[in-house]
């Protein structure tokens, strides 16, 4: 898990109001039958020990595996494509 930076907000996991950490971590998953690693955007709570996706970060990080998928198979990727 690497550190991006720290935010002072309201942490969805423990309802508190802290630094939540926005961290990178390396996922591995399978997509469309192909195996996928790729990084990850997440907030986590050092508190709970928990991670939380906002929204935002699930749509961006599903762009970063379908993008990672497309490169594996040779296909354009979503900033290629027009």
């Amino acid at each position: 898990m690497k550190i991006i930076s720290r935010v002072l907000q309201r942490c969805y996991m423990c309802s508190e109001t802290h630094d939540v950490l926005i961290v990178e971590e390396t996922q591995m998953t399978n997509y469309k039958g192909e195996e996928i690693v790729y990084s990850g955007v997440y907030e986590y709570c050092e508190y709970a020990d928990e991670m939380f996706e906002s929204e935002e970060m699930i749509n961006v990080n599903r762009l970063k595996l379908i993008d990672v998928y497309r490169a594996k198979v040779g296909l354009l990727n979503s900033s290629q494509i027009v």
